[in-house]
């Protein structure tokens, strides 16, 4: 998904929580100052931003939040692990799997 796409969804995600009317987000914008958001309004904001994209947000990725474009940086990142775009595997905890499990690991991760 592209990251204008992400933004009209973030967008839309703000004004169902705030009932407010913004105009096109900046990646810039902080979501105190600039947007007017207390912490009641961040918690709901990304908990509809969970709930649309079905994925959860950390709480210590959400202590570094600041503005809109870290916001869709995150969202980025986790669409795209969701997605299967970007994925690691931790060859470290492999060394414990039996090596039969891990060859069907491999496989089907690659594959």
């Amino acid at each position: 998904m592209e990251r204008t796409q992400l933004s009209a969804i973030v967008l839309d995600l703000l004004e169902k929580e705030t009932g407010e009317t913004y105009d096109a987000l900046d990646d810039s914008t902080t979501l105190n100052e600039g947007l007017g958001l207390d912490s009641l309004d961040m918690a709901g904001l990304i908990l509809h931003i969970e709930s649309h994209f079905g994925i959860q947000i950390e709480t210590e990725l959400l202590d570094k939040i600041k503005n809109i474009g870290q916001i869709l940086d995150t969202l980025e990142e986790k669409i795209a692990t969701k997605e299967g775009k970007l994925a690691f595997l931790d060859f470290g905890m492999m060394s414990e799997t039996p090596e039969t499990a891990r060859y069907a690991i491999i496989d089907h991760v690659v594959h």
